[in-house]
């Protein structure tokens, strides 16, 4: 309990109100770098007969994007529905689920709750009770009309009200006749003129990656591509966080982990509480972060990443472990995400070697470990567009890799920081 005032509940608390490592974000207050975005999903509602399709790279924010957008949207009787997309899901399932959604929050108010039988809706839509605890929805949706007669029913009723609906993980279906659906229902809740909003969220490069060849619904969506948050927005996740805590943080220190996070705010969360927790189990009562921990809550925070990174990360440094890690290490030193195998060698590599205070790899050796980390035995965690350019297959991996660096001392970006 080295920090004034807090005890162990307190800090929790503070944490889970400042920080999202995990859980996603749901009010703008706390969703730092997308003010823009926000105003665009605004503007693009406020036209009408428009939906958003939030796509980019995994963990760069979207469905806390989505879900701040449809808290600010949705109309106060019910919480915004979320919709789990898999790939197994069928057309049918997918609004099943979100009209459930929309009625169980808003049905059972009141004596309504002693009802045994409640029916909303024509005979695909009833809602029956057996306990309190205990819903059931029966759902009969079939197709992308009966979809759109129950909403109809549920706006005009009154029972939800301009409901905003958000799909969140959409890159997980795989059925063209699913994603054909699902485009026609975006088509024509925007001609029907049908008062519900739907939000989609997806992994991809493009909105092609998501929907594929199915145009029909383009012209009825404000797609928006997510980047990464900007240095003033890690600052200030971080900043806010201690000053709430009553916490000093050196401005290198704030610098240092916007960097290492590389704008995925996952990381900068996940990093930021596991230091606070660093300096609550000093021995001696602290105010003011200090190096040690610093470095304990980098240490801490790349145990503590998500297993799929961790993973990738291990089976990609194998064989060679040092070998492999300086390597990777050096593809991630400067914010340009594509690069050549020569300029890497002749600048980042160098810089880590130095750092390392170890020999370099001879050029022939360097490109030979370059050509087998875009193989599966290393788990492709590089890719190559087959013209010597080489990136990373998954960023948030990118964003790993940064930690592991910083917990070897090595510290990427050296120069932009130094001069920040």
């Amino acid at each position: 309990m080295a920090i004034p005032g807090f005890d162990d509940d307190r800090l929790k608390a503070l944490i889970k109100t400042h920080l999202s490592a995990s859980d996603t974000i749901k009010d703008a207050e706390h969703l730092r770098g997308r003010s823009v975005n926000l105003r665009e999903i605004d503007r693009a509602f406020g036209a009408g007969g428009r939906h958003i399709f939030i796509y980019g790279d995994r963990g760069i924010g979207k469905t806390s994007l989505a879900q701040t957008a449809a808290f600010q949207h949705q109309s106060s009787e019910i919480e915004p529905p979320l919709v789990a997309c898999y790939k197994e899901a069928s057309f049918s399932d997918l609004m099943a689920t979100a009209l459930q959604r929309c009625v169980q929050h808003t049905v059972f108010n009141g004596s309504k709750r002693d009802q045994e039988t409640l029916s909303v809706g024509p005979s695909f839509l009833k809602y029956t009770v057996q306990r309190v605890s205990d819903n059931n929805l029966e759902l009969g949706v079939v197709s992308v009309n009966d979809a759109l007669s129950a909403f109809k029913y549920l706006i005009e009723k009154q029972i939800v009200r301009e409901p905003v609906i958000v799909f969140d993980e959409f890159n997980q279906i795989a059925d063209d006749a699913v994603k054909l659906n699902m485009a026609n229902i975006i088509q024509q809740t925007s001609v029907q003129g049908v008062g519900v909003k739907f939000v989609f969220c997806g992994i991809g490069q493009s909105l092609d990656d998501l929907i594929g060849t199915h145009k029909s619904a383009e012209r009825y969506l404000k797609t928006i591509r997510l980047e990464k948050i900007n240095h003033s927005a890690r600052h200030e996740i971080i900043q806010t966080a201690f000053a709430a805590a009553g916490l000093e943080i050196d401005r290198e220190f704030v610098i240092r982990l916007g960097i290492i996070s590389d704008g995925y705010p996952h990381y900068i969360h996940l990093a930021t509480e596991y230091i606070l927790w660093a300096m609550f189990d000093d021995s001696e009562t602290v105010s003011f972060c200090t190096s040690d921990h610093f470095k304990k809550g980098i240490y801490d925070s790349v145990r503590n990443a998500e297993t799929s990174s961790r993973l990738t990360y291990d089976r990609a440094t194998k064989k060679y472990m040092d070998d492999y890690q300086e390597v990777l290490w050096a593809f991630a030193d400067t914010p340009v995400l594509e690069r050549q195998i020569q300029e890497v060698y002749g600048s980042s590599y160098d810089y880590v070697m130095k750092t390392r205070k170890k020999e370099k790899l001879s050029l022939d050796r360097f490109r030979s470990r370059v050509s087998m980390l875009v193989k599966d035995r290393h788990d492709r965690i590089l890719s190559s567009n087959g013209s010597g350019w080489y990136k990373f297959t998954d960023n948030v991996v990118r964003g790993f890799v940064r930690m592991k660096a910083e917990e070897a001392g090595v510290q990427l970006e050296k120069d932009h920081y130094s001069s920040t």
